[in-house]
């Protein structure tokens, strides 16, 4: 590996990984208590970001609930926003409608932040206004992703409506 990774795993005594996951652990056990002071499950999610989005989907989406603070709430979206996983984006969309309109506009910049995830967003909206079919079809190159993801951009009257990965438009 790297010179920090080897740094690392010198001051664990190899043990960085179980360390790590056991940090994760504690941090997203702290996170969900509700009788914890705010400051410190605020500190907790901050560390969830060490974990894998896979492992605190659960964890996360907890910490959405509109019965959170908003601190915990806000803490959870930034570390939302730190994941690469796409079903953030579904996962946001699909809570959208519990969120006060503060956690929304954080949603929303989180939704930004990815180039991949605006697509989420924008066919989640879509669904609502347009049908497919009605829409003017555009084939165009991801420009922001090193892999040439083609897209299929579904406009109408000079406002884009729906951008997806070509191989999932309907």
């Amino acid at each position: 590996g790297s010179k920090l990774a080897d740094q690392v795993a010198a001051a664990t005594g190899g043990r960085a990984d179980e360390l790590t996951k056991q940090l994760v652990a504690d941090a997203a056990k702290l996170s969900v208590n509700g009788e914890a002071k705010t400051a410190a499950r605020v500190a907790a999610v901050q560390q969830l970001r060490l974990g894998r989005f896979d492992e605190l989907k659960t964890t996360l989406t907890t910490l959405l609930e509109p019965a959170q603070p908003a601190e915990v709430q806000q803490a959870a979206l930034n570390v939302l926003g730190s994941f690469r996983d796409s079903q953030v984006a579904s996962l946001l969309v699909e809570r959208w409608a519990s969120f006060s309109p503060r956690v929304r506009g954080q949603a929303a910049e989180v939704l930004f932040s990815r180039p991949e995830w605006i697509g989420t967003l924008l066919d989640a909206v879509y669904r609502h206004e347009t049908r497919p079919w009605e829409l003017d079809r555009t084939i165009s190159t991801d420009t922001y992703g090193s892999d040439g993801m083609q897209l299929s951009i579904g406009a109408r009257g000079g406002k884009v409506h729906r951008i997806v990965a070509r191989d999932r438009y309907v």
